[in-house]
């Protein structure tokens, strides 16, 4: 028997943006829902690049906001840090993912050095409660595994998703349900509710079905091309062994 986890869907006012980001001009933030906290980190780079970077004062920001929904995580040596917080599951978004996190253009506020994938990998093996990371930017659907080396029956998955722009031209549904001894994460590719080839001259649904058929036909990108990745990139259901009880979110 499975129990699908629910995240209100309405989107949070003002994109997830707060007075708080308004006063120090950034662009990173929490979402809560009753069973997850959602974290957007901002991995634009402000001297130029089409890579991202994330600097450390973020990457202290995103540690605290993480430390807030774990009752224990690792710190930095590996010592075990109680907290007295409930345990609820993280989910991180970001528009750059492990592999493109390379810009190194400009150092950080201070003139600490940046953070690459790798780095930031390292710091949500240390938060156990995090069990997805969502991103773009290569407009190729992908995912990947990422265990925890100090724990390698844990960890999270890492899912990159394609251009709603070029072919496939799909968006990605993410639910996450208990299904009985593990954790489900469904990823599905959802299509344009319209015809494949245009038929109703002028309307939103000819629109819509024009502009696949461009995107199928562009060269290198199109129909043919490795941007819908493989069948395990895209319509997969993705397991974990739940980091805490799950029936803790439904309040039993």
């Amino acid at each position: 028997m499975s129990r699908r986890i629910s995240c209100p869907t309405r989107a949070p006012a003002g994109h997830g943006f707060g007075a708080r980001n308004r006063l120090d001009g950034t662009a990173y933030y929490v979402h809560d829902t009753p069973a997850a906290r959602l974290i957007a980190l901002d991995t634009a780079c402000l001297a130029g690049g089409a890579e991202g970077c994330l600097d450390r004062q973020q990457a202290r920001w995103l540690q605290a906001r993480l430390a807030e929904v774990h009752s224990a995580y690792r710190g930095p040596g590996g010592e075990v840090v109680s907290t007295g917080h409930e345990d609820r599951l993280a989910i991180v978004f970001s528009h750059h993912g492990t592999d493109t996190l390379t810009n190194g253009r400009h150092p950080g506020p201070g003139g600490e050095p940046l953070l690459g994938g790798p780095d930031v990998v390292a710091i949500l093996h240390r938060f156990p409660n995090v069990v997805l990371w969502l991103n773009g930017h290569t407009h190729v659907n992908r995912v990947e595994p990422r265990r925890d080396p100090a724990h390698p029956e844990r960890g999270f998955w890492e899912v990159t998703t394609c251009s709603i722009a070029d072919w496939p031209c799909q968006t990605r549904l993410v639910e996450l349900a208990d299904t009985g001894g593990y954790l489900s994460i469904v990823c599905t590719m959802l299509d344009h509710d319209t015809s494949l080839t245009p038929s109703s001259p002028g309307t939103g649904d000819d629109l819509a079905a024009l502009h696949r058929e461009l995107a199928a036909n562009a060269p290198f990108s199109g129909h043919g091309s490795d941007l819908a990745g493989a069948p395990p990139d895209r319509n997969v259901e993705l397991r974990l062994r739940p980091p805490f009880p799950l029936r803790r979110l439904a309040g039993e």
